[in-house]
């Protein structure tokens, strides 16, 4: 909805209107005193409507005495299973709630995004005085120091939000009073220290278990320890249970039956034991993540018919052991299958296939063995593909170039052999391609330059020959800087109530094996061509990777000059060459590289002086080792000769030589002089030949200076 041309005088006249929802409008102009004369109204919802909702919009909603809901949440939330983003209207600022003191009656207050920093004292006043509230969301508004105490007077609240701030206090006492709660968030919050004594049975409030009402418990990234307690499975109308990201450790108490609820989140704690599953089917079940714990033993055989509906199973690092129960496949709805980082054995089951809505499998860093089963490309919606860190065999499965919409494939460090397959450039959404570490053989596909979102490209260390392809430098998505970032967001770093995981992707960068996740691997783009066999020149067409960050072209036995182009990557921070047979001189354009920190071509045959300034004065001298041809800074030597010259035919270049070539007068030197010179000539003697006058004039000037000399000359004498 978009009001550009609206009478907004007109809604002043609307005086038996009560309900107004202008959420996600755009106003030019005032429209708040007009809202503010509809005294009849109960519902407003404002939630990013533009421009004109700045404070003051907030002093004159003090005279809708009726209104029981009010949202002007100025950042809107979108998160679901999988993703977590949002959707920022801009800053809103509130200096003071006493706006609120007219409006007694109000039942639903959500301020998200608002910021009341600068409120103070003046919140805590306000909010006491609205006894009838019973959904308050708080969310992001940049409150610190502890949690309003004015909260206390509200004991008809069923919904409190108060996530995303910066609150550093304990847990307040008070909220045991809180009887009516059926949620509460602290999520993203900065809770600190244990629980008080007063309320806790182990470190988890205690208070919790006499609420009887609650649905969703989120106390996410709080720092807790201890273990969980018993009484939490006796809550019987919680529903969710999110505790990531916390210190917790034990076993899951035996009353908490996972059957019982519809989503558990227990990752990134110290829980111990073996996997929580169910005896009876957990039909309402959705989400189990259990990650980055220390849970033991194996998965159950029957997991399949005891998790009929379950949507998201994460059990990555963890001490799992044993094989993946084929039951599996029984899982029609699985979209997230998440078994890294522990010691699985035996082979991917073929039965694996059968869970066609699968999303995301990783199953990367275990001890798994065989090949990738031949049938793979039934998961049709598979877009993030990890069997990395695995002993697995064989091809790469033409099967899999039915999974088009595969955004990351990573199947590094394995025992994968045959030609990397040329229907990977049919892979349209293919952001990342990680085969480093196999045995793959054969020349590089030139098809891969068909790849448009291709952000990294990692095939080091296989058994590759042949030339570079140039159509690499077709690569767009290095070339602009946008290869669809968005798309990969929603998986890549997902934070929502349900669950959380990142995508991480090992990349050598400065001769460090670095792990990027989170957005950081939005960002980077990588070439890792290095430890093969490659050979030939290295393609010119390279240098139009104008937003490549990592090029690798190490290790290998490529020949010929460093192209010129390489001075336009205009955003490389790292280039190793090193190990090859290249010769020639170094390209003086590449001292306009300003990002590269990291440079090396040493065991080449490279010559000649070593361009100086800028990132070049930064560099050590093993960067330029094993090339006898170099000289100057930071080599330790002064003259140097190059023994190859690009022109076929050419003799060597001795040192003098050298100088004299560079101390040599450019052709536009003599053009600029001669333009100058015929300037300066007939702009004086022509016009002195042309005009008689001006001619005459001249020499009675030469003439006069030459006997006032005579004179001074006799009178000396």
């Amino acid at each position: 909805m978009c009001f550009l041309g609206l009478p907004h005088s007109e809604l002043s006249s609307l005086h038996r209107l009560k309900h107004v929802d202008l959420s996600f409008s755009y106003f030019q102009g005032q429209i708040s005193k007009h809202i503010s004369s509809l005294h009849n109204l109960t519902y407003l919802d404002l939630s990013c409507a533009g421009a004109d909702l700045d404070g003051s919009i907030l002093w004159r909603l003090g005279n809708l005495s009726q209104l029981q809901v009010i949202d002007l949440a100025t950042k809107i939330y979108l998160e679901d299973e999988i993703s977590y983003s949002w959707y920022d209207c801009g800053p809103v600022y509130s200096p003071s709630l006493k706006w609120t003191e007219n409006v007694r009656g109000l039942k639903h207050l959500s301020l998200q995004g608002v910021e009341l920093n600068m409120a103070g004292k003046q919140l805590e006043a306000p909010l006491s005085r609205l006894h009838n509230l019973h959904h308050l969301n708080l969310k992001d508004c940049a409150l610190s120091g502890h949690i309003p105490n004015a909260l206390r007077n509200l004991t008809s609240l069923s919904h409190l939000h108060l996530g995303w701030n910066e609150f550093t206090s304990r847990l307040p006492t008070w909220l045991e009073n809180m009887t009516g709660l059926v949620s509460i968030h602290f999520d993203r919050c900065d809770l600190t220290g244990p629980f008080p004594s007063s309320l806790s049975r182990g470190l988890i409030p205690a208070f919790l278990s006499t609420q009887f009402r609650p649905q969703i418990l989120d106390l996410s990234n709080k720092s807790l320890f201890g273990n969980i307690p018993a009484w939490l499975g006796d809550l019987p109308n919680l529903g969710l249970i999110y505790l990531l990201h916390n210190n917790l450790q034990g076993e899951l108490p035996s009353s908490v039956n996972i059957s019982h609820y519809d989503r558990i989140n227990l990752g990134h704690n110290m829980l111990t034991g073996s996997v929580p599953i169910p005896s009876v089917p957990a039909s309402d079940l959705e989400l189990l993540d259990l990650s980055q714990n220390r849970f033991t033993g194996f998965i159950p055989v029957e997991i399949g018919s005891l998790l009929p509906n379950i949507e998201f199973l994460l059990f990555s690092e963890n001490d799992l052991r044993g094989d993946i129960p084929t039951s599996i496949s029984l899982l029609q709805k699985l979209r997230d299958l998440d078994l890294s980082g522990n010691n699985f054995e035996g082979k991917i089951p073929s039965s694996l296939t059968n869970c066609t809505a699968l999303k995301r499998l990783n199953l990367a860093n275990n001890k798994l063995s065989g090949e990738i089963p031949s049938k793979i490309g039934r998961l049709r919606q598979l877009e993030k593909l990890h069997l990395s860190d695995n002993m697995l065999q064989g091809n790469l499965p033409s099967d899999v170039q039915s999974c088009r919409k595969l955004q990351i494939l990573d199947m590094a460090n394995n025992f994968l052999s045959g030609n990397i397959p040329l229907w990977l450039g049919q892979l349209s959404d293919l952001m990342i391609l990680v085969l480093r570490s196999n045995k793959f053989h054969g020349w590089i596909p030139h098809a891969l330059g068909n790849l448009s979102t291709l952000h990294v490209l990692d095939i080091f260390h296989n058994n590759l020959t042949g030339a570079i392809p140039p159509e690499l430098g077709k690569l767009t998505g290095m070339m602009d800087g946008e290869a669809g970032g968005s798309e990969i967001l929603n998986g890549q770093s997902s934070y929502g109530r349900s669950y959380y995981y990142k995508e991480e992707i090992n990349v050598t960068n400065k001769r460090l094996n670095l792990t990027y996740g989170d957005f950081v691997l939005l960002l980077i783009t990588v070439i890792d061509l290095s430890s093969n066999q490659l050979s030939g020149d290295i393609p010119s067409e390279i240098g139009n990777l104008k937003h490549l960050h990592v090029l690798n072209l190490s290790g290998n036995s490529l020949t010929g000059e460093i192209p010129v182009s390489f001075g336009l990557l205009e955003q490389l921070e790292s280039l190793d060459l090193s190990n090859n047979k290249l010769r020639g001189r170094i390209p003086g354009q590449m001292v306009q590289l300003s990002f590269m920190s990291f440079f090396i071509v040493s065991n080449n045959m490279l010559c000649g002086r070593i361009p100086s300034g800028r990132q070049f004065s930064t560099f050590n001298s093993t960067y330029f080792s094993g090339n006898p041809g170099l000289c100057g800074f930071p080599v330790d030597k002064r003259s140097c000769s190059c023994e190859y010259n690009s022109s076929a035919g050419m003799p060597p270049v001795s040192e003098d030589e050298e100088e004299e070539e560079e101390e040599e007068i450019p052709w536009y030197w003599y053009v600029s002089w001669m333009a100058s010179f015929a300037v300066g000539f007939w702009g004086v003697f022509g016009v002195l030949c042309l005009k008689k006058k001006w001619r005459v004039i001249y020499i009675r000037i030469l003439d006069g200076y030459a006997v006032g000399l005579l004179n001074i000359l006799s009178l000396r004498k």
